[in-house]
């Protein structure tokens, strides 16, 4: 079903507000983006927080990234977005953000390992590691990986998630924080224990079908 785009609009303000309330785009730090039916892309601006997004705020730019419509600039890093809906026709919403304990793990190094929970997995599927690269050189290092993933730990950075909609990317950042934190604490324990590859097979199927809906 085809939504409107003042609909979207009012769906992208919800959405960023409750990225912000979740420390996940603190300050002025990430951005948010969705592809329109007309292949359009609504993106936020540079410079803003998303805290204060409204829904004339979100700058319309083509699959180029050239500026459409909108008073403000779109995010400098739009190439990456634009990038994405160029290689992935499924993808309708991209979300960049600092969520604390996966950009701690951005930090040190550290990678996600084999899935490890079950609703994460099912979520956030297998995370990519991106080395670390400035907006202009990230596309060129997403593209050996941007077709098999939809979330992505970039080094020294950030986290990138991918969705059928925005939400979808929403739940997919959420569940890659939460996952992050969770793999924190269970150092405490000794670590965190792999899923049996039967339980991983299972998880892909649920995962496969909740991404077709």
């Amino acid at each position: 079903m085809s939504i409107d785009e003042k609909t979207i609009r009012e769906q992208m303000v919800v959405i960023c507000r409750r990225l912000y309330d979740k420390d996940i785009v603190p300050a002025n730090g990430g951005n948010a983006s969705v592809r329109l039916d007309s292949g359009e892309v609504l993106v936020s601006p540079t410079g803003q927080a998303l805290a204060d997004a409204k829904p004339d705020w979100f700058v319309k730019v083509d699959l180029q990234g050239n500026k459409l419509a909108g008073e403000l600039e779109p995010s400098c890093e739009t190439p990456t977005h634009t990038f994405i809906y160029r290689k992935r026709p499924d993808v309708r919403g991209i979300i960049h953000g600092h969520p604390p304990f996966a950009t701690g793990m951005a930090l040190a190094g550290e990678r996600f390992g084999p899935p490890s929970h079950p609703e994460a997995f099912v979520y956030v599927g297998e995370v990519a590691w991106i080395d670390y690269a400035t907006p202009a050189e990230l596309a060129e290092r997403l593209a050996e990986c941007v077709h098999k993933h939809d979330a992505f730990l970039l080094g020294n950075h950030g986290a990138l998630t991918l969705g059928a909609s925005l939400k979808q990317a929403h739940f997919c950042m959420e569940s890659l924080e939460m996952h992050a934190r969770a793999l924190t604490l269970a150092r405490i324990w000794g670590g965190a224990k792999p899923l049996p590859q039967q339980a991983i097979e299972q998880l892909k199927h649920l995962r496969r079908k909740l991404k077709n809906r």
